[in-house]
């Protein structure tokens, strides 16, 4: 049976990203001009001339780019003196240096919860800026990995950097990129010969190790190695494959829906061919409880109307799918 996304992970998916605090102004994350107020729980007596010291030992570690020790040295601090603002600060920047963008949005959590008279003034609006600072790195790397898509560096930091905001959609379309350039390779490699054909498979070796760090980053398996067959076949293979990943996700169009049942019954695969129809009926389902929370009369209509095309569709292929007989 096809595995499916369940409705409450869906919408956490489809929900803004967890930490992020919905719209509101937000400060430069990383401008160091940026004040930061001291909450009404901080000691300067008991932070006095020690901690003091260690923050500036701190704070010469990340000022010379020394991330990992800043991160070590921040994160002592604010065991240490848990109600100092700027200790939280610069830990959560520390981790943002350092490529760890969860722990970066953790620490701000971290810090709203001791502070929380600082929530709205100071925490909130860093969030905000933390989660712009990973969207124009994002927006660098995708149009890095566009201009160089064969450059395999950068496609799982762009996985992640998607999946830290939220973007499932574009988290899909970095798995489906990887999977093209793959089958891509598998198909050259099919119409060449000697030399120039082991090199090719070599390539689509590579680009197969990657994918499955990338279908393991996103909750999948990897996928077959293809070597042996046919080109139509790799590409139909993964043509299946990646309008399966759509359907468990719930971004498959109807279309997709009776192509994927199409694939599977053109293979003799009758039982995923019903897995498709199930998850379509489970689609509707799922449409029908989001028109009953829908904000608006229209946008209920909407959900009503989407639901009853894919009914429509499911009710032909599971006809279609009765009249084949079972192996």
């Amino acid at each position: 049976m096809m595995a499916r996304v369940p409705l409450g992970v869906l919408l956490l998916l489809l929900a803004p990203p967890l930490g992020a605090q919905g719209k509101g102004p937000s400060l430069d994350f990383l401008d160091e001009r940026v004040p930061i107020p001291e909450s009404a729980l901080y000691d300067s007596a008991e932070y006095g001339a020690g901690g003091a010291a260690a923050f500036a030992q701190a704070r010469n570690a990340y000022d010379h780019g020394h991330y990992p020790q800043a991160t070590l040295s921040f994160a002592q601090l604010s065991n240490d003196h848990p109600h100092k603002s700027a200790v939280w600060v610069y830990l959560a920047r520390a981790f943002f240096h350092g490529g760890d963008f969860p722990s970066a949005r953790q620490a701000l959590q971290r810090a709203g919860q001791l502070m929380p008279e600082l929530e709205e003034p100071l925490w909130q609006p860093l969030g905000r800026g933390l989660e712009e600072e990973v969207k124009r790195l994002a927006f660098q790397l995708q149009a890095q990995a566009d201009y160089y898509p064969k450059r395999q560096g950068d496609w799982l930091p762009l996985l992640r950097l998607y999946r830290f905001l939220g973007d499932s959609t574009q988290a899909l379309a970095v798995v489906e990129g990887a999977a093209r350039r793959r089958a891509e390779l598998l198909s050259q490699a099919q119409a060449a010969a000697g030399a120039q054909r082991q090199a090719l498979l070599g390539a689509a070796a590579q680009w197969e190790g990657l994918l499955g760090q990338l279908w393991a980053e996103g909750g999948g398996a990897p996928a077959d190695s293809g070597q042996g067959v046919n080109p139509d076949s790799v590409k139909e293979a993964e043509t299946l494959r990646l309008l399966k990943l759509r359907v468990e996700y719930y971004l498959a169009k109807p279309k997709e829906y009776q192509q994927l049942f199409e694939g599977y019954l053109r293979l003799a695969r009758r039982a995923e061919a019903g897995a498709v129809v199930e998850a379509l009926e489970q689609e509707v389902q799922r449409l029908g409880l989001l028109e009953a929370v829908a904000p608006t009369p229209g946008a209920a209509a909407k959900f009503a109307e989407q639901a009853a095309a894919l009914r429509t569709l499911g009710q032909g292929l599971r006809t279609r799918l009765e009249a084949v007989p079972p192996p």
